[in-house]
């Protein structure tokens, strides 16, 4: 999970152009299901809380982005 963060916050910086096409087909279709899984199954608080962080942030930045995530069948 760090690293699609870290790779996310690296297309921000260097290829804003392809920020989009990133989020709505290869991060935000299943993002919020693990995070949820993350977030109900880990049994620690420090994770239960980053879960809860990453989904505020992410929901954020999909909404002021206007971003519709791709219909992908999710194998969760």
């Amino acid at each position: 999970m760090g690293l699609i963060f870290l790779l996310t916050a690296w297309v921000i910086e260097n290829k804003p152009e392809l920020l989009r096409e990133l989020l709505e087909i290869h991060f935000l279709p299943w993002v919020y299901r693990y995070l949820e899984k993350m977030q109900l199954q880990s049994g620690n608080t420090f994770y239960e809380a980053t879960a809860l962080l990453a989904t505020e942030t992410l929901r954020h930045i999909q909404q002021s982005a206007q971003l519709t995530p791709a219909n992908k069948e999710l194998c969760l």
